[in-house]
């Protein structure tokens, strides 16, 4: 059966069953960045939290959790999954392995990000970028918000 067909595991797991919060993902934010701050809201960690959904082997959950996955992880929380679904499509063209070399890995090919510090003191709520995945980028971009007219580079050169 693919990923995208399972369906959701949670209600019958022997676990807890009390995910009835989860932050809304920020626009601009990795999916690894969302999972985690899921994870930290319920004080669990990311493995348990898959588990919870009958996820049991994840290498990269930017690239290999789908869509429906995020959305079993919100169902019946205050967030909705149409909130979290472009989540699971964030790294889709990469998931085919001759592509994946775009994307930071360590020397055990475990998934890593390169960060602007500034960036993340300077948001309300830290979180990573989805472009601070890939290889190639060398710089943050700056959100455009209120304050900040239009997107910007940081001095930052990971």
């Amino acid at each position: 059966m693919a990923p995208s067909s399972l369906p959701c595991l949670r209600n019958s797991m022997q676990i807890d069953n009390s995910l009835m919060l989860a932050p809304a993902p920020i626009s601009g934010e990795s999916p690894s960045s969302w999972l985690h701050r899921l994870s930290l809201l319920h004080g669990r960690g990311v493995r348990t939290l898959l588990h919870s959904v009958g996820i049991r082997k994840m290498k990269d959950p930017d690239i290999t959790l789908t869509s429906q996955q995020f959305g079993c992880l919100v169902r019946g929380t205050n967030v909705s999954e149409s909130m979290v679904s472009h989540l699971g499509t964030t790294y889709e063209r990469l998931r085919d392995s001759k592509y994946r070399r775009l994307l930071r890995h360590d020397d055990r090919s475990r998934p890593v990000y390169a960060f602007c510090p500034e960036c993340l003191a300077s948001d309300e709520t830290p979180y990573l970028r989805v472009a601070w995945r890939f290889t190639q980028i060398r710089f943050a971009l700056t959100a455009a918000s209120s304050t900040v007219p239009a997107p910007q580079l940081c001095d930052w050169s990971g």
